[in-house]
């Protein structure tokens, strides 16, 4: 009998325990989503860690699913594209009886045990033949997928040329006018492009530019895509001759069903972080090209001080600097300076029945005249020095 105050210990033991948990590894994945999960070792503290959010976030990881019945196409097909995809890659080797447009939680679930944003899966069925479905998620829940159909497939072994290295950063091209115009053909195009490009760096050497994906766009809902190898080889100029060497694989996507993102999740998915954001330069614009533009502001500048051009045809006369000189005395030159009457000599004035004073009038010398500056001007005019050379030249003559 137990003692007052203690609780009775459970009965259950190790195996109804082990029975009790849900065998269903995505269920178990779902029923434990909601809560938060504490490390108890410094191990699985390192990994919760690096499976939290950062600013800056680790490479994409994809993930290569194989459906309950796959064909040799679609089995060689997600060999291939996890070989393109190395090193961030994880393949699961057991067949999943699984249909993502159904129901989404094993892929949700599997994205939250291997920490991968990337999915791709293939089945094969009469209705469907040699499906792909390539994905993406975020916060590990579905995002968006679409639905292939490969044709025409050549595997790698197809080709007897040499292979690019493993791991190296491929270029991504895409050829066709419905890339830019059709809506669902950008959404295939910003999907390749997601998970082809492999991890986002700052700088590249030309060395480790050794191999091209192409994507041609041959009609709205087929897509020609096509791997090959960057070959330099010498040339009589700096830059080296390019050729491309089709390496595989090489396949034809015809575009079955799509599902996209809602505009709440795409619009979390596209956020940036603010310690990644550029800070903004007061003044500096960039224009469509990417050109720098730059704005200054000074003070308004003082128009009579400024620095023209000095031409001949436009020097000021001397008579028009005099008159300039005169307007800033409050003279005005263009009035002529009254006359003044002249004065009358003293024999003149004297009358004339006075011999003495004639005679002493006669015997002086006589007073000089004096005339205003205007009446000078007007009496000697100013004579040009080619005028003068042209009258000297007539006399001689």
């Amino acid at each position: 009998m137990a003692r007052s105050g203690l609780i009775p210990k459970s009965k259950t033991n190790h195996r109804q325990k082990r029975n009790a948990m849900p065998r269903d590894p995505a269920a178990a994945f779902a029923s434990g989503s909601s809560g938060v999960r504490k490390a108890k070792t410094r191990r699985g503290k390192r990994i919760l860690e690096d499976r939290a959010p950062k600013i800056e976030e680790n490479p994409k990881s994809s993930l290569f699913v194989r459906g309950g019945n796959t064909s040799e196409v679609i089995t060689n097909c997600l060999r291939e594209f996890s070989l393109l995809r190395k090193p961030h890659t994880i393949n699961l080797r057991r067949k999943n009886p699984i249909h993502p447009f159904e129901d989404a939680t094993f892929v949700e679930s599997f994205s939250k045990k291997y920490d991968a944003s990337l999915f791709a899966f293939g089945n094969h069925s009469k209705k469907r033949p040699h499906n792909l479905i390539l994905g993406r998620t975020f916060d590990h829940q579905l995002l968006d997928m679409i639905e292939f159909g490969v044709q025409d497939f050549k595997s790698l072994s197809d080709f007897k040329n040499e292979k690019s290295v493993q791991g190296s950063k491929p270029c991504l091209f895409f050829a066709g006018d419905g890339f830019e115009q059709l809506p669902e053909l950008k959404h295939v195009k910003n999907l390749l492009a997601d998970f082809f490009r492999g991890p986002v760096v700052d700088k590249i050497a030309l060395a480790g530019l050794d191999h091209v994906i192409t994507f041609v766009a041959l009609s709205d809902k087929s897509i020609l895509l096509n791997h090959h190898r960057i070959v330099l080889k010498k040339s009589g100029t700096r830059l080296p001759r390019v050729e491309l060497e089709e390496i595989g694989p090489s396949m034809t996507l015809e575009i079955r069903r799509t599902q996209l993102a809602s505009d709440d999740l795409r619009r979390d998915a596209l956020r940036v972080p603010k310690q990644l954001k550029p800070t903004k330069v007061k003044n500096i614009e960039y224009d469509s090209l990417g050109n720098k533009l730059g704005r200054v502001h000074i003070a308004q500048p003082d128009l009579a001080e400024l620095q023209t051009r000095k031409m001949k045809g436009l020097k000021r006369s001397h008579a028009q600097a005099d008159a300039d000189d005169d307007d800033d005395d409050g003279v005005d030159a263009s009035q002529p300076e009254p006359v003044q009457p002249r004065a009358l000599p003293a024999a003149a004035a004297a009358p004339a029945h006075s011999p003495k004073r004639a005679r002493a009038d006669s015997d002086a010398a006589p007073a000089p005249k004096v005339a205003s500056p205007a009446i000078k001007a007007a009496a000697s005019p100013k004579i040009s020095p080619r005028v003068t050379r042209s009258k000297a030249k007539v006399a001689r003559k």
